[in-house]
């Protein structure tokens, strides 16, 4: 099946945040005229303001250094990529490829809930897969969502040369839905981009309201 983000994906593949930590000084001082327990319960307090504003800094730490949300309206998921990533959507499909090419992934309705192989079934309507290989498959949940989780090798089909990837795909249900994702990344990549394709992995949950 070519289409729009087929072809996205292909330009593409030719061609992570880690929240601060605040540190913070703490300053104490006894009053000679203030009993013990106004002092306590100032230093509570004192805490307590301490801890809502360095919550409120990593809040916004995450935001700003944790890269950009990418939504799928129609099937209600959000997943989290490094804000350099390019995105593509059409009404079926939601794709990101990363600033190098190497490795992108690509979030689509599935025929059937909860089956790893239907999910690379999927994959390959919508991006061209040939000679693809699955490993072993078992269940999983990511941020409660229920499913299959697999891996496994294949040849992306490009117009210049086939590209050998390796890849991590999910079968899931969201609500009354059923999603695959798979993020794949040249076969020579792959390891040394795992840890960042499990992260992104593991950000994807429902759409926040």
């Amino acid at each position: 099946m070519k289409n729009t983000l087929s072809r996205t994906l292909i330009a593409a593949l030719l061609a992570g945040g880690l929240l601060t930590t605040a540190c913070e000084n703490k300053e104490t001082a006894a009053d000679g005229d203030t009993s013990a327990a106004t002092t306590a319960e100032t230093t509570i307090d004192a805490e307590t303001t301490a801890a809502a504003e360095t919550t409120a800094e990593a809040e916004t730490t995450a935001e700003e250094e944790g890269g950009k949300w990418v939504t799928s309206e129609t099937y209600g998921v959000q997943f989290r990529v490094p804000e350099d990533w390019e995105v593509a959507q059409d009404e079926e499909s939601v794709s990101a490829t990363d600033s190098d090419g190497t490795t992108t992934i690509v979030l689509l309705g599935s025929e059937s809930e909860g089956a790893f192989q239907q999910a690379v079934e999927d994959m390959k309507e919508k991006v061209e897969l040939k000679e693809v290989k699955v490993g072993t498959s078992e269940p999983t949940v990511l941020n409660g969502l229920a499913g299959f989780k697999g891996d496994g090798i294949g040849v992306l089909v490009k117009e210049d040369m086939d590209q050998e990837i390796q890849f991590i795909a999910y079968s899931l249900r969201i609500g009354e839905k059923a999603i695959s994702l798979m993020i794949f990344s040249e076969a020579e990549m792959f390891e040394a981009k795992k840890e960042l394709i499990l992260g992104i992995a593991n950000t994807l949950e429902k759409k926040k309201d």
